[in-house]
């Protein structure tokens, strides 16, 4: 039996939910935000907070840029490949009636960094390895990036990591 694409612990009334692709950095399949959708409405029902997390190396590498490949985007959105399952993932943990911790380590970009700042807090390791990778790409950011990450840092720091993809730490 292959292992669940997100794990989902509830103990003591704090859900702990993980995204369990290790060995992808837990990039963001469609199948990988179904389930987590699934995980944080249960948790949400069960716990008074969830930490979200991932397993292994990273809290997430972002979408998985495999899925991408031979795909032309619409206005640079994603969403074509994702079937708008990424705004709902985004939706539950923004709008969960329960605090939301992103417990961030390793890597942290772009999709996986949209969501991390749809938590109420994000705490993270010195080490860690933030970066909004949109313009790399050619993508815009249609999750929440261009307010969330302006009101985290300030909107002269968002608008440089994000025009020139610099990466930053936890630190």
């Amino acid at each position: 039996m292959s292992e669940p694409l997100v794990k989902s612990v509830t103990e003591n009334r704090i859900a702990s939910v993980t995204l369990n692709r290790p060995d992808a950095l837990n990039a963001f399949t469609p199948e990988l935000l179904k389930a987590l959708i699934i995980a944080i409405e249960k948790a949400e029902r069960e716990a008074r907070v969830i930490v979200l997390a991932g397993a292994g190396r990273a809290f997430s590498a972002g979408v998985d840029l495999k899925l991408l490949q031979g795909s032309t985007f619409e206005e640079g959105k994603v969403d074509g490949v994702f079937d708008n399952l990424s705004i709902k993932a985004i939706d539950a943990v923004r709008g969960c009636a329960v605090p939301v911790i992103a417990k961030v380590h390793g890597y942290c970009f772009t999709g996986a960094l949209e969501l991390a700042l749809q938590a109420d807090f994000i705490f993270t390791t010195q080490g860690a390895k933030f970066g909004d990778t949109h313009a790399k790409w050619g993508l815009r950011p249609s999750w929440g990036m261009s307010q969330n990450l302006a009101r985290a840092v300030g909107v002269r720091k968002a608008r440089e990591l994000s025009f020139t993809a610099k990466t930053f730490t936890g630190a």
